[in-house]
This record gives C-alpha cells, sequence and structure tokens, in this order.
C-alpha cells in the first residue's frame, strides 16, 4: 500500500464534504429565492390589473354599465385577491419535471437531473371560492367560480347575458402572459444572487 495511501482518502472525503456542503447551502438559498420569487410574482400580477399597466381590453360601454366599472376585472377586489401563490406538492413536482423533460428542456436532458423539481404554482387556483356573480343591475344573481372565471379570461369567449340572452364576445384579457415575461428578469436575478450567496461563506 503506498505511503500517501491515507492522505488521498482523507482528501477524497474532505473534498465529497465540502461538495455536500455547497449543495446542502445552495439548496437552501435556491428554495428560499423561489418562495420570493412567487411572492412578487403574484404581486406584479395584482398590480398589473388594478393600474392597468398590462394593456388589457377596456370593458364595453354594456359591460361598466351591468358592472359598474370601467377597469377590466376587478369591478370587485374577489380575482385579485385570489391570485396567490403555493409550492407544488411531490408528485405534481414530479410530473412538471417529466413534462418540462418531453418537451426538449435542454437543462433537464441530462441523466444527472432528478425527477423532481421545486417549483410554485402563481395564479388562481382551482379551489378558489365560489362568488355571487354582481349582476344586480340584470335581477339575477348566480355562484360562479373565480378559478372559471380567471381561465377564460386569459383567452376571448362568448357570454349569454342572464334575463335577456343576448350574446356577447368577451375580448382577451391576459393577465398572467405579460406578468410572466415582466417577472422573468428579476426571476434570474433572483436564482443568481441565491447561489453567490451560498459560496460566500467559502
Amino acid at each position: 500500500m503506498p505511503s500517501n495511501f491515507c492522505g488521498i482518502t482523507g482528501d477524497i472525503a474532505k473534498v465529497l464534504s465540502f461538495k455536500s456542503l455547497i449543495i446542502s447551502r445552495s439548496k437552501k438559498e435556491l428554495e428560499e429565492a423561489l418562495e420570493k420569487s412567487a411572492a412578487e410574482l403574484v404581486s406584479l400580477m395584482r398590480r398589473g390589473i388594478v393600474r392597468q399597466e398590462f394593456g388589457l381590453a377596456p370593458n364595453t360601454s354594456l359591460t361598466i354599465e351591468l358592472k359598474g366599472g370601467s377597469i377590466p376585472l376587478v369591478a370587485s377586489s374577489q380575482l385579485v385577491q385570489n391570485i396567490t401563490s403555493s409550492k407544488l406538492n411531490e408528485a405534481d413536482s414530479r410530473n412538471l419535471g417529466e413534462i418540462l423533460k418531453r418537451f426538449g428542456d435542454k437543462a433537464l436532458s441530462g441523466s444527472d437531473v432528478g425527477d423532481m423539481l421545486d417549483a410554485y404554482f402563481v395564479g388562481v387556483k382551482r379551489t378558489a371560492p365560489m362568488v355571487q356573480a354582481d349582476t344586480n343591475r340584470l335581477g339575477t344573481y348566480r355562484a360562479i367560480s373565480l378559478f372559471n372565471v380567471a381561465k377564460k379570461m386569459v383567452k376571448s369567449h362568448t357570454v349569454i347575458l342572464p334575463g335577456n340572452g343576448i350574446k356577447k364576445k368577451v375580448p382577451k384579457r391576459d393577465f398572467v402572459t405579460p406578468a410572466y415575461r415582466q417577472h422573468r428578469k428579476r426571476h434570474y436575478e433572483l436564482m443568481q444572487e441565491s447561489v453567490a450567496k451560498a459560496l460566500r461563506i467559502f
């Protein structure tokens, strides 16, 4: 056995321990940065709707008359208040990872990439409450799902006005895509800062 065998094995152990420490600290910092990024995206999405920063199609004169407001999506604050963020559970994280791999995401194509991703959902959840539609001027009230409202808003669709059966085309008011695009650079900055922070102690 070579005389320097113990020294070599000791150095390897130190390297492996150092690697484990870097991974552990980086994972912690990345998780915190991801949570912060999701929270900032929620704020951006809410603010963009309320302040009309996304160039959403204005309400028509008929809608203004029926709803009593000219700002799209926010005749009441219910939709905006229910834009939230939540971390994906293990099953959903694995499914997301598989979907991204299937669509050729280069960052996930390596053999050493795990099956599960840390990710957050930002938007209106399926579990968002049912609310009473503000249709008082039409003389009717009906329960609607905020999730379905948000889902329809990102693309144009047709509604039938209660009482008279008139069909009305509602223009696309996508409040999701512009928020994600505006936040993209900030998200990358947060991720980069978290890795740099994790390495500062070394």
